[in-house]
């Protein structure tokens, strides 16, 4: 059993105070009781004494790494501290269920049943592209000629075609820097006979360029893009050279800053040649400008990122995720589920502070005129209308650059599964929450699992996209296709 602690201050009304050991094994138990709106309430019985409804305003902190749980009630701030095992994870995953019904009066959507239940409304994918023996891992939609695939350290350059879909093309190349410039050191003085240098110390200094975060720019004609061994590193790609062309760093006061995630200044940035890029570490959100001095295309040259604007919190909020609107603005989500959102024009306040349910978010998005966010965690998305105009993953809206037009549609991964729901009944619904969703499959009942999804580009969509057709590409890791949504 847990250990319960008390947070206790020295004065009334003063900050400062101390954890106290309340309970050294705490009896958890989670009951139903009768509420005044007929609807049965979640309560949650901690120790002796303690009785609390997990909701919104129960403010609770996860912490995984400590297996530490944090929440209030009316009269104080509690926390509770877990041995090492699965009693935290199952406490964590029991507290944000009964939260999700507290907050929406049903349970929480039982996603993992989906691979062992097929429904009925299972339709198999469409135009099955290609299919590999590398494994892809994401796919980067051009609203130009090209889009591409993503495969460890290679990138397969694809055709975007009309009437939706892509054509392979025999066209690839290796995102692989030489070796003893920029952040790639050089190999130590163990030699092979026939090359000089040890070929697996070689290898493996390259596979530092296998991609974690990668962004289109410069009118799709390069790359940006983080790597998993060091995130403070930003390398930029040039698409018709095929290669590595500068590395940055990002960095401020002479201190290397990780990051998290890299995102377009806007929706639409990747066509324009836009310099300017965000990019998130646990902490704060920040604009930087990615000019690099004298470097020019055909040169290999590492330099710092000059860092414009951003925010810096006194307290660590974990962010995780984020995305920008057609105007860029800016919406953040983070580990605790709580969700931020920052006006394009001042990064260093964030306008609105949403607080979620507790499950950490995964994967966020924003409609091109601001108005409504999508936000993706484990066991549900969450859709809202926001104010300033296994388990899912890789939830989006929709691929709109431009004004004039909406989004339709709304997807979701989960496993094998795609999960789609029609973006224009959930506006239209007065319920607050969506089970008209339709289910695609990859590869009939033995198929892998998904990777990534992405909208094509608009002008690529077959029919009338103003009246809500739209065409997808999706990713296992061993197959790309096609699909058309159509009302």
């Amino acid at each position: 059993m847990p250990k319960l602690y008390e947070y206790i201050t020295k004065h009334e009304g003063s900050g400062d105070g101390a954890w106290v050991l309340k309970d050294a094994s705490a009896d958890i138990q989670f009951y139903c009781v009768d509420s005044v709106n007929s609807r049965p309430e979640i309560r949650v019985r901690i120790g002796s004494d303690i009785d609390v409804v997990p909701s919104c305003s129960a403010s609770d902190m996860v912490a995984p790494d400590t297996r530490r749980f944090t929440f209030k009630d009316s009269c104080s701030i509690y926390s509770l501290k877990f041995p090492p095992g699965d009693s935290f994870h199952s406490f964590q995953d029991n507290w944000l269920k009964s939260k999700y019904g507290n907050v929406f009066g049903s349970e929480v959507p039982c996603w993992e049943a989906v691979n062992g239940n097929v429904p009925a409304e299972l339709v198999s994918f469409g135009q099955q592209i290609t299919n590999f023996t590398r494994a892809a891992s994401a796919i980067l939609v051009g609203a130009g000629r090209h889009s591409f695939l993503l495969q460890g350290r290679t990138v397969d350059v694809l055709m975007n075609m009309e009437g939706g879909g892509v054509d392979v093309s025999t066209r690839s190349f290796g995102l692989t820097a030489p070796i003893g410039a920029g952040f790639l050191k050089s190999p130590t003085k163990r030699k092979t006979r026939s090359s000089g240098v040890d070929v697996n110390e070689i290898e493996a200094l390259r596979a530092e360029c296998i991609p974690s975060k990668i962004l289109l720019s410069h009118g799709e004609k390069r790359m940006n893009f983080l790597t998993p061994d060091n995130s403070s590193i930003l390398h930029h790609a040039d698409i018709e050279l095929g290669k590595i062309v500068s590395t940055s760093t990002f960095m401020r006061d002479g201190v290397d800053v990780p990051i998290v995630e890299i995102a377009q200044s806007y929706k639409s940035a990747q066509m324009d040649d836009q310099v300017q890029l965000l990019a998130l570490n646990q902490t704060t959100i920040g604009r930087w400008d990615t000019r690099v001095g004298t470097c020019v295309v055909q040169e290999y040259h590492s330099a710092g990122l000059h860092y414009v604007t951003g925010n810096e919190p006194t307290c660590g909020p974990n962010f995780t995720c984020m995305a920008t609107s057609g105007n860029g603005n800016v919406a953040v989500g983070s580990r605790n589920g709580r969700i931020q959102l920052y006006n394009s024009r001042m990064l260093s306040q964030a306008k609105t502070s949403i607080p979620g349910l507790g499950a950490p978010i995964t994967a966020i998005d924003v409609t091109y005129d601001d108005k409504w966010l999508l936000a993706t965690t484990d066991m549900y998305l969450m859709l809202m209308k926001t104010t300033y105009g296994a388990k899912l993953a890789k939830g989006k809206f929709t691929w709109i650059t431009e004004d004039g037009h909406s989004e339709s549609w709304v997807v979701a991964v989960c496993g094998r599964f795609l999960v789609v729901w029609d973006f224009a009944k959930i506006r239209g619904s007065s319920t607050k929450t969506m089970w008209d969703y339709q289910l695609y499959a990859a590869g009939g009942e033995e198929g892998e699992e998904l990777v990534d999804v992405q909208f094509m580009h608009s002008k690529y969509v077959p029919g009338n996209a103003d009246a809500g057709d739209a065409a997808l590409l999706v990713a296992t890791p061993h197959n790309l296709s096609s699909l058309i949504l159509r009302r």
